[in-house]
């Protein structure tokens, strides 16, 4: 099921066959892959408050009389440690002696949220201080840009009734874009660097309802689509 979800994410190089992560032959991730799983943990907070919690003590048993204390290992959100990193929400760490040192990172500075994944890193210390420089690149070198604005999109299309003899009465519906497009983009990337593509049919046959999806807005950075927005009816011709 671990497999399958991840592979619904996109996550196409991965596979679980334990849900532990310790080492087995056919139990593989990429780098890019923990990303995609980890934006995709990222969206409930429950998951958040999970990375973000500094340590938990779990309540005395039948077994252990004590209270057992549970201490988050990543060294970033701890506030004194030399690794602390102020815009890091949490993460996850990892080691074993065939994936070596593994962190994964999830951290948000003015509006913007960033993944760090290392994978195979030669030590612990090493992946902090590979982490801290991938966090300084990414939110130096690049930007939050809305890069569409739905409420500057407006068009209308001609909507035919078919009449008996072969003649035909037209009228008009109206056309929105659904969403703005805002995304993390390399900061020297201007707005003329991004071309926009519009797929609308020329006319409409009679009965169009409102909400009715009839065609896509796609933002392309030379030949990399960078997003795609649904266009709409906003109004209905029913005769």
């Amino acid at each position: 099921m671990m497999t399958e979800r991840a592979k619904e994410l996109g996550a196409v190089n991965t596979n679980f066959t334990n849900p532990h992560g310790l080492h087995d032959p056919n139990h593989m991730t990429t780098a890019y892959d923990m990303a995609l799983i980890t934006k995709q943990a990222v969206t409930e907070p429950e998951f958040i408050k999970m990375i973000s919690t500094l340590s938990k003590k779990l309540p005395p048993t039948e077994r252990q009389p004590q209270e057992r204390p549970l201490n988050n290992t990543h060294k970033m959100i701890q506030p004194g440690n030399s690794n602390f990193n102020e815009y890091v929400v949490g993460g996850k760490t990892g080691f074993t002696n065939e994936a070596g040192n593994t962190l994964v990172t999830y951290a948000e500075k003015d509006g913007a949220s960033l993944i760090v994944v290392l994978l195979h890193d030669e030590s612990s210390a090493k992946a902090y201080e590979d982490t801290a420089a991938l966090l300084d690149y990414g939110f130096n070198m690049f930007d939050s840009v809305k890069i569409f604005d739905a409420s500057g999109f407006s068009k209308s299309i001609t909507v035919v009734e078919p009449l008996e003899g072969g003649s035909s009465e037209s009228k008009e519906v109206s056309v929105y874009a659904k969403n703005d497009v805002v995304m993390n983009l390399p900061s020297n990337l201007k707005d003329y660097d991004i071309r926009t593509d519009i797929v609308l049919p020329d006319e409409l046959t009679i009965p169009v309802y409102k909400d009715e999806k009839v065609g896509s807005l796609s933002l392309y950075y030379k030949e990399t689509m960078l997003a795609s927005v649904d266009l709409l009816t906003s109004n209905e011709v029913l005769q």
